[in-house]
């Protein structure tokens, strides 16, 4: 479905501010609110949400899914969706429960796993998860009132829980498996630490129109060359390349998701130029973003 977008969200965490939480217990939505639904938005933080009570379909990077009660789901800042209708649903009101942060409330660890995984980022829990979950987030709620240093480390010794729970679960659940340890030892096994780092680095800051491989490797301690070696070595193109094809698929999905013009987007996507987008887009996808759009548009004319 494409929807008309404008960066429209409840709630607003600071990026790399120090700890940032903001938590909500049981918040009622209706969505046949416009304010609600029907808005394509992405955010520059994470946000992980219970649905509480009632159902939804959740429309993520272009693709939907149906959500139930005790569906708990993940959000990062490279994902564009939205909360839509269940029209199998005897009711539009649903009650979701939050926890938005950004990458300073987790650890390095637990921010580095929570990147790496694939969407749909989203589980299903049991009755004792989930009681235990919402038991976890009053406390949060609670602990939030307080700005202390003791009060700070509790709400991040918490939240650690759940999210550490949460991708145990996901993996569980999708069958797959957490990123292994490299069996590899010494520079290789090093070497492995520094991309994964850089890449989740990277999913966090490609809107960043500044960015650069120098910054990459500054974000992960290497010197821009070596690092620039190491990465090509490892994933098989440039830290540039890898940066690029991040933009261009955001943009994409803007591009098939939203009303946006293509400016708009550019921009949106971390291009400062234009021109410079349209050639990019183009060269990895074979069309101009308009002929894109309209072709996207012809083969889903419902969507």
């Amino acid at each position: 479905m494409r929807t008309k977008n404008n960066d429209f969200s409840i709630r607003k965490v600071e990026r790399g501010s120090g700890f940032e939480m903001i938590v909500a217990v049981d918040h009622d939505v209706e969505l046949a609110d416009p304010k609600y639904t029907q808005t394509v938005h992405w955010h520059d933080h994470f946000e992980l949400e219970i649905l509480d009570e009632g159902s939804a379909l959740h429309l993520i990077n272009g693709e939907t899914y149906k959500l139930h009660s005790r569906y708990v789901y993940l959000l990062t800042p490279s994902d564009i969706h939205t909360l839509l209708t269940d029209p199998s649903a005897p009711s539009s009101s649903i009650k979701i429960s939050s926890v938005s942060f950004n990458e300073n409330t987790i650890s390095e660890e637990l921010f580095n796993e929570l990147m790496s995984l694939k969407q749909p980022i989203h589980i299903a829990l049991n009755e004792d998860t989930y009681n235990s979950f919402k038991s976890i987030l009053v406390l949060l709620k609670k602990e939030r009132e307080h700005t202390s240093a003791s009060s700070k480390r509790i709400c991040r010794h918490l939240f650690s829980y759940i999210v550490l729970k949460f991708i145990y679960l996901y993996h569980e659940q999708t069958k797959t498996l957490p990123p292994a340890q490299p069996l590899a030892t010494g520079a290789n096994a090093r070497n492995l630490t520094y991309i994964n780092k850089a890449i989740s680095y990277i999913k966090y800051n490609f809107r960043d129109p500044e960015l650069t491989t120098k910054k990459v490797a500054q974000a992960v301690f290497l010197t821009p060359n070596y690092f620039g070696e190491v990465f090509h070595k490892h994933m098989g193109i440039s830290c540039l390349e890898y940066i690029k094809k991040m933009k261009l698929d955001f943009g994409m999905s803007l591009l098939i998701q939203t009303d946006l013009t293509v400016a708009d987007i550019a921009e949106r996507a971390g291009y400062s130029s234009i021109s410079y987008f349209i050639s990019d887009f183009k060269a990895e996808f074979g069309l101009t973003p308009q002929k894109y759009r309209a072709k996207h548009n012809a083969e889903h004319p419902h969507k």
